[in-house]
């Protein structure tokens, strides 16, 4: 579930907890449609390293996936399931979060550490299989009865990658156009459709139902902002547009949600308090007010997130049910 959703929870039904967070997708027809790109996934191995988006669910805000010294390993643990940050001996990435349309979800890799073109899951056991043929030089994605050939191309400031479904047929084209931040070339955007007419099968001549079984283009449209430091501070999506601003100490300060629906009423400008530890205490905005609570490990850092939301009724504050997150950290010291 998204951020908006959990502040209407929050504003609502005080009394009530329900799931916060689901890994997989709603439907099986649309998650066997639905395709994550290669290329975002590929830079975060590349570069090592994940970056907060102010379009992530509320449930994950920024210091969620910050490694302790010495940790090898993080597990973000909600009612709905987990999703973990891991690295191998020689501290590469092995296991990392990514977004999809609010909701967070796992990639795995699959290949030995430091492969050049390393092959990957996506969204658990039951999820997209990312495969590198060296063959003909790019992936091959399938999940259950799907399978798709991803061929890469183009570089510098546009590269792009092709999807085609098992018997050639293109299916999706994403191209990824990059700017510079913090003197390095990023990806700031995704540009693409897939989908559209079943194909043939061109040994029967007959529909061919798993390369598009709702008979339209989906598009994909999304740009991200980043400053000096390589942040993102915007993200412009067909979710809406959200911000962020950092201080001084590299910190989120506020946090601006604007829903691309007219309808919503989850449309939030939001600031965030932070200790001299470092630890996140507080949330507010004009119709929400979140306390947070911690409980720290011997190395002094936070295993359990206690959240209190405060709710504006008849000009008066009601305490809800306090919600928690925890967090399951594994030292490079531990078997």
């Amino acid at each position: 579930m998204n951020a908006r959703c959990f502040l209407f929870l929050c504003l609502f039904f005080p009394f009530f907890v329900f799931p916060l967070f689901a890994q997989d997708e709603e439907g099986e027809g649309e998650a066997a449609e639905w395709i994550y790109p290669v290329s975002p996934v590929l830079e975060i191995i590349k570069r090592q390293e994940i970056i907060w988006r102010p379009d992530w669910p509320l449930e994950a805000v920024p210091d969620s996936f910050t490694l302790p010294e010495g940790a090898l390993s993080l597990s973000l643990e909600l009612p709905g399931g987990a999703i973990r940050l891991e690295k191998d001996a020689e501290g590469r990435l092995t296991a990392f979060p990514l977004l999809r349309e609010g909701v967070l979800l796992q990639a795995v890799l699959q290949s030995p550490s430091g492969a050049e073109m390393p092959s990957f899951t996506l969204g658990g056991d039951e999820g997209w299989v990312y495969e590198y043929r060296q063959a003909f030089g790019g992936y091959a994605v399938s999940r259950e009865e799907s399978l798709y050939y991803v061929l890469l191309s183009g570089a510098g400031d546009r590269p792009t990658e092709t999807w085609y479904d098992r018997y050639g047929n293109p299916y999706g084209f994403y191209a990824f156009p990059k700017t510079l931040a913090a003197g390095e070339l990023r990806i700031r955007g995704i540009e693409g459709s897939y989908g559209g007419e079943a194909p043939s099968d061109p040994e029967t001549e007959a529909p061919v139902e798993s390369s598009a079984e709702h008979g339209g283009e989906t598009e994909v449209r999304e740009y991200y902002d980043f400053d000096g430091r390589a942040n993102i501070t915007r993200v412009v999506s067909a979710g809406g547009e959200f911000s962020a601003l950092y201080g001084r100490d590299n910190r989120l300060r506020y946090w601006n949600m604007q829903s691309g629906s007219r309808d919503d009423l989850f449309r939030q400008d939001l600031s965030l308090q932070w200790d001299e530890q470092g630890l996140m205490i507080r949330i507010l905005g004009e119709n929400i007010d979140l306390r947070y609570e911690y409980e720290l490990n011997e190395r002094e850092a936070w295993v359990l997130r206690h959240v209190f939301s405060v709710n504006p009724a008849y000009r008066a504050f009601f305490p809800s049910l306090p919600l928690e997150t925890a967090r399951r950290i594994r030292y490079g010291t531990e078997e």
